[in-house]
């Protein structure tokens, strides 16, 4: 096959990108200016169509990494974003992709924002959203390793308080570059963490009291 380029809008070079789990979608950020952009790529053959883009605060502070990841959950209009920066606490946007406003019959461009993750703190490196739409998990900067949980999923869940549990601690990282690997299984009853020292970490939640999972801990 011949090679499809995918040509950002801007001058700025990208920092991350990732496929939905269809590969209908390719969602990427840039560097030097914290935006983050989707792809369209259902149409084989074809340039990529661009179908969302937006943007996180710009903080110019010596330890600042931009946006780290973007992360689509399962069903593609959900998406996480995450970042090392002053006051740029993850969130949870809807964006809107397919989506036509019933008065006029347009597509809405404009994504919304389903919650913001201040918990977690402002220096996350990485995300990963469980194949259930119910929780994601993110590492940040200290190699702490959060299960962010809503009971009713995220979009039922809009305007209320997220559950958050410490799971397991792993080696840190001062940068995004040296950062662990997150994922979960499948099924999403597991969580496989594999840290720059080669540590390999399972959490498994297949027998986990679910009532001691959701309690309130001190990262609520």
């Amino acid at each position: 096959m011949d090679p499809i380029k995918v040509i950002l809008p801007y001058g700025d070079p990208m920092g991350t990108m990732s496929f939905s789990d269809d590969s209908t979608y390719l969602t990427c950020s840039t560097i030097r200016e914290p935006r983050f952009l989707v792809y369209d790529l259902a149409v084989p053959n074809q340039t990529p169509k661009l179908v969302m883009k937006s943007s996180r605060k710009l903080d110019i502070s010596h330890d600042a990494e931009g946006i780290t990841s973007v992360k689509f959950f399962p069903g593609n209009r959900l998406l996480c974003v995450t970042s090392v920066a002053a006051n740029a606490f993850p969130i949870v946007v809807d964006s809107n992709i397919g989506v036509l406003d019933p008065n006029s019959g347009a597509p809405i461009q404009k994504i919304g924002l389903v919650s913001r993750l201040n918990k977690v703190g402002d220096k996350v490196h990485s995300c990963c959203v469980s194949p259930t739409s119910t929780s994601l998990c993110v590492l940040d900067r200290s190699g702490n390793i959060l299960i962010v949980y809503f009971p009713q999923g995220f979009v039922n869940d809009e305007g209320r308080r997220p559950r958050v549990v410490k799971v397991a601690k792993v080696q840190g990282a001062t940068k995004m570059s040296e950062a662990a690997s997150i994922c979960f299984s499948p099924e999403g009853h597991r969580l496989i963490i594999v840290d720059r020292k080669a540590d390999v970490t399972i959490v498994d939640f297949a027998e986990a009291d679910e009532s001691k999972m959701t309690k309130s801990t001190p990262w609520e």
